[in-house]
């Protein structure tokens, strides 16, 4: 039973911090070809 109320806090613990966390990743996936990029040099 622990372990299930420790799950269902972890789940509200990250659906809280997804909607209000002010990272938002809308600038790093519309530059995809600086990422490839990256990826190439390593």
């Amino acid at each position: 039973m622990v372990v299930a109320i420790v799950l269902v806090l972890l789940v509200l613990g990250s659906l809280l911090f997804h909607f209000l966390s002010p990272w938002y990743f809308t600038p790093i996936a519309s530059n995809w070809q600086a990422m490839d990029d990256t990826i190439s040099i390593t």
